[in-house]
């Protein structure tokens, strides 16, 4: 992470304070996750239930108690997804290099906030071919940065009638393109002078200010980068061939 200041005061930050409250940040995050994906756990349990009932009272197991068993197939798979997305996330951070499937990669990370933003009565929509390349990349840290942009992009777009915030991906040369945009307001310059270092926040408290600069670190960490465009909104740039050792 590299050396800024406080941006009240000018003084010189402690690299190690900003080390020591990363793990409070993450933890923040993921707790306000967690009600999320309960929210939709039991739902998920609800529709389990439900259709074990039904076919509980059926004699054989005909085309409709097929069809129903499937649906139950299909939420335990999707209680599944959450769960292990979310575990991914809340363990103690540790190197977990994978080879992933951007599409769905990028829908089990969206599924953690889904719930938040429908109570927000924010849209939150996912434009990612399903053929796009495999990524080698640290899973943990990459669906933090995610978290981190989807919940800076929530709060941006916080109180506006027909909110919307839209992921898409997309080759672009030698790269991957994640780009998360909102329908608030553009970020004006003075701010995007600053918005990358730490504790630097225009929202006040409880806001650490950490979300960005993480987001950053986590693109850069895989050899890729983070950056903001007008038109487009925050653009993560992930480089097709590994740079990480493993």
């Amino acid at each position: 992470m590299t050396d800024c200041a406080w941006p009240d005061t000018g003084e010189p930050i402690d690299p190690s304070l900003c080390a020591r409250l990363s793990p409070v940040h993450r933890a923040s995050q993921v707790g306000e996750c967690v009600s999320s994906v309960a929210h939709d756990v039991n739902n998920h349990l609800g529709a389990i239930l439900a259709y074990s009932e039904l076919v509980q009272q059926g004699a054989s197991l005909n085309d409709e108690a097929r069809r129903m068993i499937g649906n139950v197939i299909k939420s335990v798979q999707k209680c599944s997804g959450l769960i292990s997305t979310l575990t991914t996330i809340a363990r103690r951070e540790k190197p977990d290099v994978n080879i992933i499937a951007l599409h769905d990669f990028l829908d089990q990370a969206l599924d953690l906030k889904r719930h938040e933003f429908r109570v927000a009565h924010v849209a939150l929509e996912l434009n990612c071919p399903t053929d796009m390349p495999s990524l080698i990349v640290d899973r943990p840290k990459i669906i933090m940065a995610l978290l981190y942009l989807l919940t800076n992009a929530l709060e941006a777009v916080g109180g506006v009638e027909k909110s919307r915030v839209t992921v898409t991906a997309g080759v672009a040369g030698e790269s991957v393109e994640i780009v998360v945009k909102d329908t608030g307001p553009i970020i004006s310059q003075s701010v995007r002078d600053k918005m990358y270092d730490p504790f630097y926040s225009t929202k006040g408290e409880p806001h650490l200010g950490l979300g960005l600069t993480l987001a950053r670190d986590a693109a850069q960490f895989h050899g890729g980068d983070l950056s903001y465009d007008d038109q487009r909104g925050f653009v993560v740039t992930l480089p097709l061939a590994s740079h990480l050792k493993i």
